[in-house]
């Protein structure tokens, strides 16, 4: 039993720890909260039962192969304001926590899916928290509202959600000032986005991003020409909530699995501007608020000053993504890059070095930006993980504990050894590598 703000919640010993699932970190927004910001959920009386983790946000299959590897094994729901909690020990005090965000491109996945709630962080003795916050079009459309500019929802959502960890958190033994905020592809450039936002300045003190792609967020424009051709598929007013609200929500995830879609083979900039070069056709939106810039302008001039960051990415990030059937020429890369490419790996065939060229290019690339922009700030630690034919999203049972080898023994303990002292440590690692020269 742990008290929190808003009542009393009864979870359960699991696996050598305690979890609470289902945990409420704002009201449903369904009826007049939705497409509104988070608001702080309602109290209640009793105990409220939290052995599960709460309803996935409403999603369909999307982007391919990834809409399979990525999308939610949970219920859904609109009640999907929920987060886990799981802590080595009730009644100790000072844990350092980690707060996870999913992957899932902005529209798949949930923070209960089985992968991340294996335990294994608690059991090295960190608090970890996973959050499930709104996808597609209720997080990431651009709308209009007599009440105020309905924007970045979903990014509200993680907040509010990281404002509940500040708050709550010491209730299950962590320390609020010893957060790190940590994920994965869409909820690594999340975690970006909310480094460069002065709402959540103070917030965190380390951060985690798993392969990143780039951009980090649209222009407020680009989101908009988007959201209107969400209304004309729908046969609706652009920007009109009252409008959208009214759209049945299987009609609705038809329509944003379409543009998803879309969005991800066309890679159409003509269509879909900037997000295009992501493969996304929801995604944070630079609003002049929750985001006043773009995230790397931001981050470079100080955004995240003092945040400790462990940045990286995988060798071999889009073999996920591309067909044996896919030629070089379909990239429409200039002569010379192909060149130095195949310069470089002689024997390599045509789909190796489209693997090679969209990896360093996607996520290799977006990653080390990220990297850079911080690098003045603060400690920043950058990895790749190198396993061979290491596809987009392989290296999470590894980060989780949930693989058995040496190598998942060496990526676990490296992010609990950050999480918990700043430094990705291991002893399945030599130090000369992380730390050439005494630099980092």
């Amino acid at each position: 039993m742990v008290s929190v703000q808003h009542g009393l919640l009864r979870g359960v010993a699991d696996r050598g720890t305690f979890f609470f699932g289902g945990v409420p970190y704002a009201t449903a927004p369904v009826g007049p909260h939705r497409f509104r910001p988070p608001a702080p959920p309602a109290r209640w009386d009793g105990e409220r039962p939290a052995l599960t983790p709460g309803p996935a946000a409403p999603q369909v299959r999307c982007y391919g192969v990834i809409g399979q590897v990525f999308g939610t094994v949970l219920p859904q729901g609109e009640d999907c304001l929920s987060l886990t909690v799981r802590t080595p020990e009730l009644g100790r005090a000072g844990l350092p926590v980690l707060v996870w965000l999913h992957g899932g491109g902005f529209a798949l996945g949930s923070g209960g899916e089985p992968l991340y709630q294996g335990g294994a962080f608690a059991r090295d003795g960190v608090v970890e928290v996973s959050v499930t916050h709104r996808l597609g079009v209720d997080g990431y459309a651009v709308l209009d509202d007599p009440a105020g500019r309905v924007v970045n929802l979903g990014l509200q959502d993680q907040l509010a959600a990281l404002t509940w960890v500040v708050d709550n958190i010491e209730r299950f033994g962590g320390d609020p000032a010893r957060i790190t905020l940590a994920g994965q592809s869409a909820g690594g450039m999340a975690v970006a986005c909310l480094l460069s936002s002065p709402r959540a300045a103070g917030l965190i003190h380390r951060a985690i991003i798993q392969s990143p792609t780039a951009p980090l967020a649209v222009p407020h424009g680009t989101a908009s020409r988007i959201t209107d051709q969400l209304a004309e598929l729908l046969g609706i007013p652009g920007h009109d909530v009252a409008a959208l609200d009214g759209v049945p929500r299987e009609k609705l995830l038809d329509a944003q699995g379409m543009l998803c879609d879309e969005a991800f083979v066309s890679r159409d900039a003509g269509r879909f501007g900037e997000a295009a070069a992501a493969g996304m056709a929801f995604m944070p939106v630079i609003d002049g608020d929750l985001l006043p810039e773009d995230p790397l302008t931001a981050l470079a001039a100080g955004a995240a000053r003092g945040v400790s960051l462990l940045v990286g990415s995988n060798r071999e990030e889009t073999l996920l993504m591309l067909s044996d059937g896919q030629a070089l020429n379909e990239l429409g890369l200039p002569e010379a890059v192909l060149a130095a490419y195949r310069g470089r790996r002689p024997g390599a065939s045509d789909l190796e070095l489209a693997i090679e060229i969209t990896t360093d290019a996607g996520f290799r690339l977006p990653a080390q930006a990220v990297a850079d922009a911080q690098t003045p700030h603060a400690e920043v630690f950058t990895y790749l993980f190198d396993k061979p034919g290491a596809r987009h999203g392989d290296e999470l049972p590894y980060t989780f504990g949930a693989a058995e080898s040496d190598l998942a023994a060496a990526v676990h303990g490296a992010w609990v050894s950050f999480i918990t002292h700043g430094r990705p440590e291991h002893p399945a690692l030599p130090t000369d590598l992380l730390f050439p020269g005494g630099t980092t």
